[in-house]
C-alpha cells in the first residue's frame, strides 16, 4: 500500500520566512524518498537522502537554534537537545547504510524516522518559536 505524502499547512510555520522555506524542503526530501519507494526506487534514493540530510541538517539545525536564541524561546535547549539526537540517530543511519548498503529494511526506517521526527519536532518545539517572533501570527 502506497505511502501518502507529508503536506505542509499552516499548523507547521513557525512564523519565519526562512526556517518554514527550510521545513518545506526537508518535507519535500521526504516526500521524494516515500515517491520512489511507492514506485520501488527506495534503494536508489536512499544514499542521495542520506547525503542531502547529511549536509542540510547541519545548516537548518544552526540557523533554527540562533532564532531560538535571538528571540529568547523558552524551548530553545529543548530544540538543541532534539537536533543533538536526531543527529545522533542519523548517523547511526548512515553508519548502518555504508555497512549494510540500501536495503529495503533501512529505507523503511529512514523514511519513517525521518518523516516522524520532522513532523512531530516541527509542531512540539519549532512551533513554540512562534510565540516569540513578533511578526508571527499578524498575517
Amino acid at each position: 500500500m502506497p505511502t501518502p505524502p507529508l503536506t505542509w499547512n499552516d499548523s507547521l510555520s513557525v512564523g519565519l520566512a526562512d526556517i518554514d522555506e527550510q521545513h518545506r524542503q526537508l518535507i519535500a526530501q521526504v516526500n521524494h524518498l516515500t515517491e520512489a519507494m511507492n514506485q520501488g526506487r527506495g534503494r536508489a534514493e536512499i544514499e542521495k537522502t542520506l547525503e542531502f540530510l547529511s549536509q542540510y541538517a547541519v545548516k537548518h539545525f544552526a540557523a533554527e537554534e540562533r532564532y531560538f536564541d535571538q528571540y529568547r524561546c523558552p524551548a530553545a535547549q529543548a530544540n538543541r537537545l532534539a537536533h543533538a539526537r536526531f543527529v545522533t540517530q542519523f548517523q547511526a543511519l548512515r553508519d548502518r547504510a555504508q555497512k549494510e548498503g540500501p536495503t529495503a529494511s533501512l529505507v523503511l526506517e529512514v523514511k519513517r524516522d525521518l518523516a516522524d521526527w520532522l513532523v512531530n519536532h516541527i509542531q512540539t518545539i519549532d512551533c513554540q518559536l512562534r510565540s516569540y517572533v513578533p511578526s508571527a501570527g499578524k498575517r
